[in-house]
């Protein structure tokens, strides 16, 4: 089967310590099936064209959640496919949430790639955001500002720690925003600081657990609101600390929901983000692919 490897060369916070020749003998791949990214967007075209092309079996994505996103979209987007390539990880980003939700080790490149070549394969859910496609989370609220005020050579520099200084930051001047969340054609009036649909229970790092009951083969996506509580900004950084300590279900504000069709409005918008990467503002119409890609798996 032929394989086509994605790669994003500045992935992550230990950039270029694994050349893409390096990965692609690894993969048993020739240098005409290498494609190296080089801005926004790049990962997710090569993808589309190796899926509507059919020559491929298998497309490898070796970077971050980011770089992962991309590659399914393009596998998503492709017309006139009826077969979809399998994908494969090779973790090089600065969280991996994906990676480590598949159990597809993190650590050494060997033990990623030994994964591809024993080929056992895993369907999975796919979650869909006004037609973009997501694998972890579509969240809105200060998480998404987060995002947005996030710069690239901070996140270089301290990885995961780098978007809890930025959240604190962009809460100094964030209000809980009035929301109406439809889920499954329950409606759901909230005042929120955010909102978490999510596929995978990892948030941000494998060991916050905002979604605990999500399971990415289940045909769900799971529904974590973190309302404004009485005593304001105060009160959500106590949410946090809950979340921190897999406590904030206990919370009377955070609220949980299951479902398969979710619609989110809110006066202000509020600004989004998918699998890491800021996305727009609501409204925002979103959707459960039960079973919808392939990834190989241990």
């Amino acid at each position: 089967m032929k394989r086509l490897l994605i790669i994003n060369p500045t992935s992550g916070q230990h950039r270029n310590e694994l050349l893409p020749s390096e990965i692609a003998a690894s993969l048993g791949v020739s240098s005409e099936d290498v494609r190296k990214t080089g801005t926004s967007g790049d990962a997710e075209r090569y993808a589309l064209e190796a899926t509507a092309g059919g020559n491929y079996g298998c497309i490898v994505a070796a970077g971050g959640d980011g770089t992962v996103n991309e590659v399914i979209n393009g596998i998503l987007r492709a017309p006139n496919s009826s077969v979809k390539p399998t994908v494969g990880v090779i973790p090089q980003g600065t969280s991996n949430i994906l990676a480590t939700e598949l159990g597809i080790p993190t650590g050494v490149l060997t033990d990623a790639v030994s994964v591809i070549e024993v080929g056992n394969n895993r369907l999975i859910d796919i979650g869909s955001v006004n037609g973009r496609y997501f694998t972890m989370m579509a969240s809105f609220g200060i998480d998404a500002e987060a995002v947005k005020r996030l710069q690239p050579n901070v996140k270089d520099l301290m990885g995961a720690p780098a978007y809890i200084l930025s959240g604190m930051a962009a809460l100094a001047k964030y209000r809980a925003t009035p929301v109406m969340i439809d889920i499954d054609e329950v409606q759901v009036h909230s005042e929120a600081f955010i909102v978490v649909v999510a596929n995978t229970s990892s948030y941000g790092i494998e060991q916050v657990k905002i979604a605990p009951f999500a399971a990415i083969d289940d045909g769900w996506l799971d529904i974590c609101i973190f309302e404004k509580p009485p005593n304001d900004k105060i009160g959500f950084l106590g949410q946090i600390l809950l979340l921190m300590a897999r406590r904030h279900l206990g919370d009377p504000r955070v609220r949980y929901y299951r479902g398969k069709k979710i619609t989110i409005t809110a006066t202000p918008p509020m600004l989004g983000q998918i699998d890491g990467d800021l996305w727009r503002e609501t409204p925002a119409n979103i959707e459960v692919l039960p079973r919808a890609l392939s990834f190989y798996v241990p």
